[in-house]
């Protein structure tokens, strides 16, 4: 079985359908974004650069829960 990386991405019910997939397509525009900020060395990891990015999130003060 594969490595699954998910990120929380805040929509409700009362969306439709191509709000939920703008959404989805900024939260992949902003990953791929700060990939880009990364040493090349942990870029293709995406594992790593989940955790980076996590952790860059609640350093700035994002709560999640």
């Amino acid at each position: 079985m594969g490595r699954r990386i998910v990120f929380f991405v805040r929509y409700t019910k009362f969306q439709t359908v191509d709000e939920r997939r703008s959404i989805m397509e900024e939260s992949r525009w902003h990953r791929a974004t700060f990939r880009n900020t990364l040493p090349e060395a942990v870029r293709h990891d995406l594992q790593t650069v989940s955790r980076v990015m996590m952790q860059a999130q609640f350093d700035d003060g994002a709560v999640y829960g």
